[in-house]
């Protein structure tokens, strides 16, 4: 049933499991791990965490906690943590993430979202909008302000001592 290689704890960490050869059309759902090596056509939901192995073809929205695509998706994906594509991993469609690592190779096509880490402070969330919703444009760390500051203070007195 497992590739030679993987140990018991990874086996042990998969709660449902589509291997290869196998499809499922519906909608799977799971309070712990999903790990596709096979078809799965509909939705894919999940509290924890979703793996498109190498031979996983997903057709389907997924949303879990972390999920990792070595395989092939077509649909929209939402991962609370973190959503890795592997170097082999194809996915199209649009991404809503806390935190995204794309690697070298990878293929993705359609439009990215991030949102405050599952962990964040709600004083943080509440930096990053407005009081009245709206998100405010990205602001600069003290260190970099402090160096434009001097640069343009610098840019001055060069001014000065030329003019």
């Amino acid at each position: 049933m497992f590739k030679p290689g993987k140990s018991r704890s990874d086996a042990a960490a998969t709660d449902t499991y589509i291997g290869p050869g196998s499809a499922f059309e519906g909608r799977l759902e799971s309070d712990g791990s999903i790990r596709i090596e096979g078809r799965v056509t509909g939705s894919v939901n999940s509290k924890g965490d979703v793996s498109i192995g190498d031979t996983g073809v997903v057709e389907a929205d997924i949303t879990a906690r972390n999920i990792v695509i070595a395989g092939t998706v077509k649909g929209n994906v939402q991962a609370t943590e973190k959503l890795t594509i592997k170097p082999k991993g194809t996915l199209t469609g649009d991404i809503l993430t806390a935190l995204l690592e794309i690697n070298e190779g990878a293929r993705y096509e359609g439009t990215s979202r991030m949102m405050p880490a599952a962990g964040a402070a709600s004083e943080q969330g509440r930096d990053e909008q407005g009081r009245n919703g709206e998100k405010k444009s990205a602001q600069k760390p003290d260190g970099e302000k402090r160096q434009e500051q001097a640069r343009a203070q610098e840019q001055q007195r060069q001014e000065k001592r030329t003019g």
